[in-house]
């Protein structure tokens, strides 16, 4: 008789690709207009607690840190840096490379938001440290800081 077993394997990618622009809006850099499912994006609260839970996990930044960072104070260490890239990495809006993907960040947003996006884009995504942990921090504090009131990171 035939004893093989089919195993199938749903990919990561996959299951994510639905809520893709989501998730390039949230965990970009900043969620311009303070609330990520308040337009056509959706929402997926579950997803991105999955997404922040796994790089909680991989790259062991304690809640607090994130915590603190969403409220302005100066967190300067390691494994944050590296969960700022880890959200980025996830969210596909980060190339393996380090570069932030600006079109398709640009084309999740609603039209309204896409002019003040570009701007902060244009300030906020240019940075070249070989060190992809620290481009995706500095990538975020810039963020932070050209937009406090709508800077968002999951």
């Amino acid at each position: 008789g035939n004893t093989s077993c089919k195993t199938t394997v749903v990919k990561k990618s996959a299951k994510m690709g639905h809520f893709s622009q989501l998730l390039i809006v949230v965990a970009v850099i900043a969620v311009l207009g303070a609330h990520a499912t308040d337009d056509s994006s959706g929402g997926n609260p579950e997803l991105l607690k999955k997404i922040h839970d796994h790089c909680i996990k991989e790259t062991h930044t304690s809640e607090e840190d994130v915590e603190n960072f969403k409220k302005g104070a100066a967190v300067d260490n390691k494994n944050l840096k590296c969960y700022a890239k880890c959200i980025m990495m996830e969210a596909g809006s980060m190339t393996p490379q380090g570069d932030v993907d600006i079109p398709t960040f640009l084309k999740s947003l609603p039209d309204s938001r896409k002019g003040p996006a570009k701007e902060m884009l244009k300030k906020c995504s240019n940075f070249t440290d070989k060190n992809l942990c620290e481009r995706a921090y500095k990538i975020f504090k810039c963020s932070r800081e050209t937009d406090p009131k709508n800077f968002f990171i999951i």
